[in-house]
C-alpha cells in the first residue's frame, strides 16, 4: 500500500512539473505605430534565453515560450519593446520610430581593432539617414547604390524576391565570393 501511495505521489508531482514547464505557442503581428504598416524582419527574442524568431513579410510571427517569459521586440530605426507574456496567446505590438541620430561612427577592422573614422588610413564613407530615404528604395542595399564610392550593388535576380550583390572596391578573387561582409549590431546580414 505504501509503495502504491509513493508511486502515485511521484507521478502526481512529475506530471505537475511537466505541465508547469510546458511551452505555449505565441503568435501576433508587429506594426509601425506611425502608420500601422506591418514590419517584416523584426527580431523577437525570449528574454534571458537564446530562443528567438523574426517576423515574416506580413509582420506576423510565431514563437514557443514558457510560463513567465518576456518577449523583446527590436528593429533597426525603432525603439525596442519588452512585453510580458502572462496568459496571452496572441500579442500584437506597435513599435515607435527612434528619431535619435548617430553621433559617431566606429569602424571595426578585420583584426577586430576599433578605430575612429578620422584615424583610418583608408576611406570611410558616411551616409545620412535622409539620403537613404530620398529615393524610396525597396531595401537598404538599393538605397546605398551610388552613395558610397567603390561600392558596387547589383540585383542578382528580378523575380518575386530579388537579392542584391554587394561588392566593395572591386573583385579580388577569381574563384571565391567577392561579396562584402555586412554586419549590423554584431549580426551577419
Amino acid at each position: 500500500m505504501r509503495k502504491l501511495l509513493l508511486i502515485i505521489t511521484v507521478l502526481f508531482f512529475g506530471l505537475g512539473m511537466q505541465a508547469f514547464t510546458q511551452d505555449r505557442q505565441i503568435s501576433g503581428k508587429v506594426t509601425s505605430s506611425e502608420d500601422g504598416s506591418p514590419l517584416p524582419g523584426v527580431s523577437i527574442a525570449v528574454k534571458g534565453t537564446s530562443k528567438g524568431t523574426t517576423t515574416g513579410a506580413d509582420g506576423g510571427y510565431k514563437i514557443a515560450v514558457g510560463n513567465g517569459a518576456s518577449l523583446v521586440f527590436s528593429f533597426v530605426g525603432f525603439d525596442s519593446r519588452t512585453v510580458l507574456v502572462g496568459t496571452q496567446t496572441s500579442i500584437n505590438v506597435a513599435l515607435a520610430n527612434n528619431t535619435a541620430e548617430l553621433q559617431e561612427v566606429v569602424v571595426t577592422t578585420a583584426l577586430g581593432i576599433q578605430r575612429n573614422a578620422a584615424s583610418l588610413g583608408y576611406g570611410a564613407a558616411t551616409v545620412k539617414a535622409n539620403e537613404l530615404t530620398q529615393a524610396k528604395a525597396l531595401n537598404l542595399a538599393s538605397a546605398l547604390q551610388g552613395k558610397v564610392s567603390g561600392l558596387q550593388i547589383s540585383t542578382v535576380n528580378n523575380g518575386v524576391n530579388p537579392t542584391n550583390r554587394i561588392i566593395l572596391r572591386g573583385n579580388r578573387s577569381l574563384l571565391g565570393n567577392n561579396e562584402a561582409l555586412v554586419v549590423i549590431d554584431g549580426t551577419v546580414v
